[in-house]
């Protein structure tokens, strides 16, 4: 999650990196200037520079290119950003990408009918079709070429140049897998890393809290037959205002997607826009199909679906702790904790 910047706040940013800025927007104006727990990002009309806030974001950003590079092969219905730069050794590391249109979404809108319903429908449709695709794995290799091969006058893609340049550290058969499947022990990793460095922060009762919260992951089933988006949140999904109700026209912030199971998106749209969004979309996507009477043809996975939701959200706390904890990010790691101590 990101946050909007205040003046003064934007102007020390604009300053503070001024002949890089230039340099990289190219003449394109700053619109906005937002925060995240890992990166500073200055918005151009068309052009977005990522900047990396801790050493360990800048080194997690040739991976971010390679998935956004990997999607430029993939339809999923609506824009996705295209890379256009990376520099992970100056100061600040960097990713520039195009800007996809739209604007995140108040939740509160959610509260008309239609608005609800057109929402459903348009989250619903992305879904479907990140499921669909990882059935054809070979769409998700690091499409550097293609990447290249239409790239704005200035830039260049998996090559050092005199301009703006990706060092990404070998030869682009060097890259990694874009998409890679989530690994077999991701889980148990996680519940590894919560006990040995979030317990000792917590009280008594958050130990306990945490426990059952982990203990639910144990009977998750390991899952690579969607492409998961990995933080399918409000900000992260922009829409257009239509007559007919908010179509969804983008979504941004791919560090994450991995081949996983598509009940971590639904969890992180579940925590968007509230527990009744969450279960009409569930409605929708149970596979459970009639013969045109009252009977199912097929048995309804919607309960095994929502069990593996509700366990995966209630690890969300946990998540951004960890993460604040690994990137020495104090603010985060006490925003995470907030319920366990």
């Amino acid at each position: 999650m990101t946050r909007r910047l205040g003046h003064r706040a934007v102007r020390a940013v604009l300053d503070g990196h001024r002949t890089l800025l230039a340099r990289l927007l190219r003449g394109d104006e700053v619109t906005e200037v937002r925060e995240g727990q890992f990166h500073t990002v200055v918005m151009g009309s068309e052009i977005v520079v990522c900047l990396a806030r801790t050493p360990a974001a800048a080194r997690r950003l040739p991976d971010r290119a390679a998935r956004l590079a990997a999607l430029t092969g993939v339809d999923i219905g609506v824009a996705v950003p295209k890379p256009l730069a990376l520099n992970v050794s100056g100061d600040p590391a960097y990713l520039v990408t195009t800007r996809v249109p739209g604007a995140p979404l108040d939740p509160a809108t959610l509260e008309a009918p239609a608005v609800a319903a057109a929402v459903v429908r348009g989250c619903h449709a992305v879904l479907t079709a990140l499921y669909s695709v990882a059935a054809e794995r070979s769409v998700l290799d690091c499409d550097v070429d293609t990447v290249r091969s239409d790239l704005p006058a200035g830039f260049e893609f998996g090559r050092r140049s005199s301009g703006p340049t990706v060092t990404s550290g070998g030869a682009d058969s060097q890259w990694p897998a874009a998409i890679p499947p989530a690994h077999p022990d991701r889980w148990a990793r996680f519940a590894d890393g919560i006990r040995t460095r979030l317990y000792p922060l917590m009280s008594a009762e958050g130990r306990l809290r945490a426990e059952a919260e982990l203990a639910a992951l144990d009977s998750l089933p390991y899952r690579t037959n969607a492409l998961v988006h990995g933080d399918l949140g409000g900000e992260n999904l922009l829409w257009e205002r239509r007559s007919t109700g908010p179509r969804l026209v983008g979504v941004v912030d791919w560090d994450s997607a991995c081949l996983a199971d598509r009940a971590e998106d639904y969890a992180a749209l579940g925590a968007t826009f509230g527990h009744r969004f969450l279960n009409r979309l569930v409605e929708l996507s149970d596979p459970a199909v009639t013969d045109g009477a009252q009977t199912p043809t097929t048995p309804s996975s919607r309960p095994d679906l929502v069990r593996r939701i509700t366990a995966i959200r209630a690890t969300f706390a946990l998540q951004q702790a960890l993460a604040g904890h690994h990137d020495n990010d104090s603010a985060e790691l006490a925003d995470g904790l907030a319920g366990y101590r």
